[in-house]
């Protein structure tokens, strides 16, 4: 597993459970610093991990949470796994976090931008195996009408806003500027 642009998030799962736990945990997400010397996971809130640009790297500076926004303070505690797992946790290994803007490339179609948002009937935006792993996502599909859908994860990207224009369409774009100015 990539652990260089990876975020882990912990979802709840129906138990009951101290609050105070399930306030430290639920709906926050753990990033890595990319600082070679650092590697630190830190603990996002998931407004602030919706802020993260995945191609860009990430370091502690960048945590808004002013008691671990330094590589020479010490990583998080994060309980055991068995611990979180008695408490009704689930850890799911995720790249791509709630809100993120995603590209879809199914066969056969084009590339089709979304936003990943929680199911109206499952009340999730994952689903994942026994191991955490992410098997689909559920996605709104940009464009008019909207469209929802779940969709395997091997499906799905980080939109990429950059463009790759072709001369070709350039140079006919110019041409057809020009024109409409005479």
């Amino acid at each position: 597993m990539d652990k260089e642009k990876l975020d882990v998030k912990i979802e709840y799962c129906n138990y009951a459970m101290d609050s105070s736990v399930e306030n430290m945990y639920v709906n926050k997400v753990w990033v890595q610093c990319e600082n070679e010397n650092c590697l630190k996971w830190r603990l996002l809130s998931s407004e602030d991990s919706a802020k993260v640009d995945h191609d860009e790297p990430w370091y502690c500076f960048m945590n808004t949470d002013s008691r671990y926004n330094n590589c020479s303070i010490s990583e998080e505690d994060f309980p055991e796994e068995s611990q979180l797992h008695q408490c009704g946790f689930k850890i799911v290994y995720s790249q791509l976090p709630l809100g993120s803007l995603v590209l879809v490339k199914l066969q056969n179609w084009p590339s089709w931008p979304g936003i990943l948002c929680p199911d109206r009937f499952k009340g999730k935006y994952v689903t994942y195996d026994p191991d955490g792993n992410v098997e689909e996502y559920h996605i709104e599909f940009l464009g008019d009408p909207h469209s929802r859908s779940w969709i395997k994860a091997t499906f799905v990207g980080h939109y990429s806003i950059t463009l790759k224009i072709n001369p070709k369409h350039m140079t006919k774009l110019l041409h057809w500027s020009r024109k409409g100015c005479l």
